[in-house]
């Protein structure tokens, strides 16, 4: 389930603008988590330069994961359609339209839009008659060359950096820095990566970056900005060395669940050890203290 609101501006989003956000957005998730069904999400804000059909724009889309419901298909489907229009007016102050529900075929064009820019321009056109008929088949990179530290996909390359939400970071200001316009680049994104623990809470687990360029010189250009990075961020924010695929993966807005659908990159797989290290150490103290007792 993908929803997507566009925010049409000369402008990338302030830090106030991409707080409140965050605000709004983590409050529809908590409300998806009330269905009990809920088991992870991916926030992905993506910049993309202005082309002869489309302005320059921000667009927002939240991808949620959903788990089968244990009865039959009816109700499932009924409950799925009562969550749509609740978590649509959740979304609702996300760009100057409210925010949409996405069809399969748009988020298979979303999907190949990012593995191949050069697609971007007729699609958009394709949306004005027919539609571009795409399905999930023809969505995916038809070649794709990972590299230790890019990955090279159809006729773009592209990089990302992680940032693991080991004791809390301020989004905002990383995207806000990530997405401001530049001329090197075609695409630039952001993905926030959530799951629901077992306890039913929301957790974040971090933020993914991506660059899209069409050509490996151009990507200079996001080295600078995860250098230029502010506050403490900048010493969290790690080039995701060895996992540049999976990396660029997360950050669509697919609702992968972290670990489960993919494999994770370093600097996330070690906060999640050490996360899980620590639960168990608690509730070995608390089984200790009630022996005690």
């Amino acid at each position: 389930m993908v929803f997507e609101a566009v925010v049409s501006s000369s402008e990338s989003p302030s830090w106030a603008d991409l707080a409140a956000w965050t605000e709004q957005w983590e409050r529809a998730l908590h409300l998806a988590g009330r269905s009990g069904r809920a088991k992870a999400a991916t926030v992905t804000l993506e910049s993309a330069e202005a082309t002869d059909h489309d302005a320059a724009v921000v667009r927002v889309r939240v991808g949620l994961s959903l788990v089968p419901a244990q009865r039959d298909e009816l109700g499932s489907t009924a409950e799925t359609g009562s969550l749509i229009p609740r978590l649509s007016g959740a979304l609702s102050v996300l760009g100057s339209g409210g925010a949409r529900p996405v069809r399969a075929a748009g988020l298979a064009e979303t999907v190949r839009m990012a593995y191949d820019p050069t697609v971007v321009g007729f699609i958009t056109e394709s949306r004005l008659g027919a539609g571009s008929r795409l399905t999930w088949r023809d969505a995916t990179a038809a070649h794709v060359r990972e590299a230790w530290d890019h990955v090279a996909h159809d006729g773009a390359v592209s990089v990302s950096w992680m940032l693991a939400d080991r004791d809390g970071f301020d989004a905002p200001i990383v995207a806000a820095d990530w997405l401001s316009p530049h001329s090197m680049t075609v695409r630039r994104r952001v993905g926030l990566l959530y799951r629901w623990d077992r306890s039913g809470g929301l957790e974040r687990l971090g933020l993914v970056a991506t660059a899209t360029a069409l050509g490996k010189s151009a990507l200079q250009s996001a080295d600078s900005t995860a250098l230029a990075v502010s506050g403490a961020q900048r010493l969290s924010l790690r080039r995701a060395y060895g996992a540049q695929a999976p990396a660029f993966a997360a950050a669509l807005p697919l609702g992968l669940e972290v670990p489960g659908d993919l494999r994770l990159p370093l600097p996330v797989r070690a906060w999640q050890q050490s996360r899980s290290a620590k639960a168990r150490r608690g509730r070995t103290f608390a089984r200790g203290a009630r022996s005690a007792r």
